[in-house]
């Protein structure tokens, strides 16, 4: 008789925590046209990654609205390098051009995002490389310009294309 009405008690609590987990969940929309600011998870150069590149980023802060944390700081930010040049000779400078994809929210949904400044340029140094030449010597012709480069920490804001609805607690 002990064991029986021991597996009821472990049963009807088992149960009644199962109950109270339920949270009632409610709807917050994040409108079309809403910022984030997102940080570079590592350094990129234009030297050293190639179109099609996967890159991670991370949301810099709390994205919250109504009061409520609707994407939470940390959460992975998808992106690709959509375009990229080394820097070349004659001092014209590297270039890249990132193309951020989504973001979920706190319960997961896809959010898709568009960075607002998305293209990044290293120095331009033709005027510096043409003065040398003609002063002192044409092999500095061949001087290249600067790579460009995100450093790691960088924080750039995307925002979000489409109204999404989060379910939030």
């Amino acid at each position: 008789m002990k064991p029986f009405i021991v597996i009821l008690l472990i049963v009807f609590t088992i149960d009644g925590f199962c109950n109270y987990t339920n949270v009632i969940q409610s709807p917050v929309l994040i409108e079309k046209g809403t910022t984030i600011k997102v940080q570079s998870s590592n350094t990129l150069k234009s030297n050293k990654i190639a179109e099609g590149d996967q890159l991670e980023f991370k949301v810099f802060e709390d994205l919250v609205i109504k009061g409520f944390t609707v994407i939470k700081a940390g959460t992975t930010v998808n992106a690709y390098v959509e375009a990229v040049e080394k820097s070349r000779a004659l001092g014209k400078e590297g270039y890249i051009r990132l193309q951020f994809v989504s973001t979920r929210g706190v319960d997961s949904t896809l959010i898709p995002i568009r960075a607002i400044n998305n293209s990044i340029s290293g120095d331009n140094t033709l005027n510096s490389t043409l003065v040398l030449s003609a002063l002192i010597n044409p092999l500095f012709l061949f001087k290249n310009g600067k790579e460009a480069k995100v450093k790691e920490g960088k924080v750039m804001l995307v925002y979000i294309t489409k109204d999404v609805t989060i379910k939030v607690n």
